[in-house]
């Protein structure tokens, strides 16, 4: 019987583990990579003039993120980007509910809730805030079902658009 010193299996459990990690780490490097076109389309966004033009920037970015990249948490941020961009503008509100009620309810849930939790309720924000409500009062109609905050939504979509 051959004994091994105990120095060799430690080195030897040691570079199996490092070839492990290796393994596991590589596909999240090349998941990560960017597309061409979300780079571009972030790069206009800061290259913007105006607050609307950075907007629309982002939301290009987002969706290219959620389409090309299926990277939906990614998407989500550049959504909230925008909406913080031009707050006054429902466009990237809108955008979000179009890219992400079928595969992401619950994250355009969360995206939205907080997006009426920032907003100030005054007639420069009515209708991004009209426009939020309504997506959560879709999204509870369809994709998630709660009939409370579907009935409370549409009160609170009627009493907005008033």
């Amino acid at each position: 019987m051959v004994e091994i010193a105990p120095q060799v299996v430690i080195v030897a459990f040691a570079v199996l583990f490092l070839g492990f990690l290796l393994l596991k780490m590589r596909p999240l490097r090349a998941q990560r990579r960017m597309p061409l076109e979300v780079r571009r389309a972030r790069e206009r966004a800061r290259m913007a003039g105006t607050p609307r033009a950075r907007a629309e920037a982002l939301c290009d970015a987002a969706v290219l993120s959620a389409r090309k990249a299926g990277r939906w948490t990614a998407a989500a941020g550049l959504f909230l980007r925008a909406m913080r961009a031009d707050p006054t503008w429902a466009g990237p509100v809108q955008t979000a509910i179009r890219t992400l009620h079928k595969r992401r309810p619950r994250l355009l849930e969360t995206m939205l809730w907080r997006r009426l939790a920032q907003l100030p309720w005054d007639e420069a924000h009515r209708e991004a805030v009209h426009a939020a409500g309504a997506g959560l009062k879709a999204l509870y109609r369809h994709e998630i079902k709660d009939t409370a905050k579907a009935r409370f939504l549409r009160r609170f979509v009627r009493a907005v658009a008033d």
